[in-house]
Formats: structure tokens, sequence, C-alpha cells
């Protein structure tokens, strides 16, 4: 069975920041003193952040309501931490042909999917979203 967490958490923080950022702007347009041509820059990217993140919600509630698994075979190459949310972490598989692949993986669901560091020599078989890139099960091939 796959597990969708890590696609659930990424909804929700990117939801969250936008429509934060939306909502910040939009009160400092009407209890701070800018001009109006601050006013009125706050008041549009305000709207399009809300817009935006409305636009990030139904994205991710369809990947996950039509999930497209795919999966890579591969060994582990290395780890950076992710540009799009705080806590999760960009892992690369390599293949032996040279072929690679980065996917992603909050340290929360992370512990549910494989508990266990990916240690470099193993293959592993990868499931992931194919639009997000996020990963969904792990397995451990025998060699």
């Amino acid at each position: 069975m796959y597990n969708l967490d890590g696609i659930y958490y990424y909804m929700t923080a990117k939801v969250f920041a936008y429509l934060a950022g939306g909502i910040l702007g939009l009160l400092l347009s009407r209890f701070c003193k800018y001009s109006k041509n601050e006013i009125r820059v706050l008041i549009v990217g305000g709207i399009l952040l809300i817009v935006f993140s409305a636009k990030q919600f139904i994205f991710y509630r369809q990947v996950l309501q039509n999930p497209e698994i795919c999966f890579f075979e591969g060994q582990y190459k290395e780890e950076h931490r992710s540009h799009d949310v705080v806590w999760a972490m960009d892992y690369g598989f390599v293949r032996d042909n040279g072929d690679r692949k980065w996917v992603h993986l909050d340290y929360k669901t992370k512990k549910n999917i494989f508990p266990e560091d990916f240690e470099k020599g193993p293959q592993y078989r990868i499931y992931y979203e194919k639009e997000t890139n996020i990963i969904v099960k792990v397995e451990e091939l025998e060699q």
C-alpha cells in the first residue's frame, strides 16, 4: 500500500505559506500607512498569493485523489535539504547506466515509509508520485 501522507504535508505547507503571505499583504495594506501605490501593490500581491494558494490546493487535491505512481530502481547517491518545504529532504538515486532521479520526502513521513537511513550500495525500488516526485513507498531489493 502506498503512503500518501507526504503529499498531504507538502500541500498543507505550501497552501498555508501562500495563504498566510496573502492575508499578511492584505492586512498590511489596510492597517499600515503606505503610499497609494504601495497599498495597491500589497492588495494585488495579497490577492495573487491567495489565488495561488487556492491553485496549489486544487493541484494537490487532484494528486491525492488520482495519484500516478511510478517507480525507479537504483542506488542511493546523496541527499540535501529541499528548497520547497523546510522539513523535507531531496534524495538522489542513480541507476547503473547513469540515469538519476531526485525525489522528495518529509522527515515525519520518512519514519513511516522507510525508518532506516538510506545506505550507499544496496539497490532500492522507490515508488513516487509522478507530478510531485514525492516518495510513497520504498523497498530495499535483494542483491
